[in-house]
C-alpha cells in the first residue's frame, strides 16, 4: 500500500490516518506482519514480536533462505 493510498483512507466520522509520534518499531514491518498473523490482529508487546520473528527464521531455515527480516 502507498503512502498516498493510506492518506486517502476515510475512518468512522472521516477520520484519517495518522503517524504515532511515539511509536518505537523493534523489528522490521515483514515481523510485525507475522505476528498480526498469529494473533489475528496488531500486536506491539515485545514478546509477540519475538515469537513471530523466532517463527520466520525457522521457516528461513527450512527453506534454506536468508532472511532479511530482523529485530532492531
Amino acid at each position: 500500500m502507498s503512502l498516498a493510498e493510506l492518506r486517502g483512507i476515510k475512518g468512522p466520522f472521516g477520520l484519517t490516518i495518522e503517524r504515532d509520534l511515539y511509536f518505537g518499531p523493534l523489528a522490521t514491518l515483514t515481523v510485525y506482519a507475522e505476528a498480526a498473523r498469529l494473533a489475528e490482529g496488531v500486536v506491539e508487546d515485545r514478546a509477540s514480536v519475538e515469537a513471530a520473528f523466532e517463527r520466520l527464521e525457522r521457516r528461513a531455515k527450512e527453506d534454506r533462505r536468508v532472511l532479511k527480516a530482523r529485530m532492531l
